[in-house]
């Protein structure tokens, strides 16, 4: 199956119109790769801290992780959107459709972004009662606690 999957590789990198984005997508995976790694570390490193105060203070951590890794899928949905429509207009040669575009997704990213942050902010407890309500009220308290620290990295420190 690996040499199957090689020849397809191969066939497609071999293709002239191909090769730049094959260079550049490999150019690009160490990045990726630490950036996954430095991700799951982060995770992992706040459930060990959390671990030295309670059991339920790492039930917190562990629901909101859960929270925050869903509302980074959806922002990479919209960032993934954004370069494709990006990508088909630079690639159409059609530049002011294409900055256009990239216009458009960064402003409709940061003003989506912004309104779900002040939102969460305002309502994060709600947000964490509505979810993990049948939770008890010390995973429930810390949830909140610690929701409403990453609610705040996430107003300082937009990554759209």
């Amino acid at each position: 199956m690996v040499h199957a999957l090689r020849e397809k590789l191969d066939a497609y990198e071999g293709l002239v119109e191909n090769r730049a984005v094959a260079a550049d997508l490999r150019g690009m995976l160490p990045g990726m790769l630490v950036e996954q790694v430095a991700a799951i570390f982060l995770e992992n490193v706040n459930v060990f801290v959390m671990g030295f105060i309670s059991t339920a203070a790492i039930a917190g951590v562990g629901q909101i992780n859960t929270l925050n890794s869903v509302l980074m899928n959806v922002f990479q949905a919209f960032s993934i959107g954004g370069t494709a429509l990006f990508a088909q207009h630079a690639g159409a040669s059609r530049k002011s459709e294409a900055s256009q575009t990239a216009l458009s997704s960064l402003l409709l990213g940061l003003t989506v972004s912004a309104f779900l942050t002040g939102l969460l902010y305002l309502l994060h407890e709600d947000v964490v009662r509505m979810l993990f309500g049948g939770a008890s009220r010390d995973v429930v308290e810390n949830s909140i606690t610690y929701f409403r620290y990453t609610v705040l990295i996430l107003i300082t420190n937009k990554n759209i």
